[in-house]
């Protein structure tokens, strides 16, 4: 999955029975002037061959990847 390089990380890999892409949350390390929340829909992205690269989201560090189900999307995000 990766090229073998020591700081290569895969932080989210999942299957999904049928055509349900997932939608989820990146959490970034706190740092000065960026969000630490990224959202992604993964809908957005096409199916691509097996030689490509992928995509890359952010070049900041990853805290965690959370995956946003049904009931987590309906309710409104508290600050």
């Amino acid at each position: 999955l990766t090229k073998g390089s020591a700081q290569s990380k895969l932080h989210f890999l999942a299957v999904q029975p049928g055509n349900s892409p997932d939608k989820v949350v990146v959490h970034l390390v706190p740092q000065p002037r960026i969000k630490t929340e990224i959202p992604l829909n993964f809908e957005d992205y096409p199916v691509r061959p097996r030689g490509t690269q992928g995509v890359i989201v952010t070049k900041h560090a990853v805290k965690r990847v959370e995956r946003l189900t049904k009931k987590t999307e309906e309710q409104p995000r508290l600050i």
